[in-house]
């Protein structure tokens, strides 16, 4: 529900993953574990299982400053 002047809600930053080199396919990964959280549509476990899975995946940095 909409109210007006309410500006709360969830904002996701999305520098850090792709510093580490992730792209669009993998955040609507993480949205859909973000979403499985929120509505707790699986068990906390299976959603971290998951998450780390992703980030298995990324272990070196693509993209930072010197």
């Amino acid at each position: 529900m909409e109210l007006p002047g309410d500006y709360n809600g969830l904002r996701i930053g999305v520098q850090e993953v792709t510093r580490w080199g992730m792209r669009p396919d993998e955040m609507r990964m993480i949205a859909g574990l973000v979403a499985d959280s929120l509505l707790q549509r699986r068990p906390a476990s299976a959603i971290g299982d998951d998450a780390r899975t992703l980030k298995a995946g990324f272990q070196r940095v693509k993209f930072a400053l010197p």
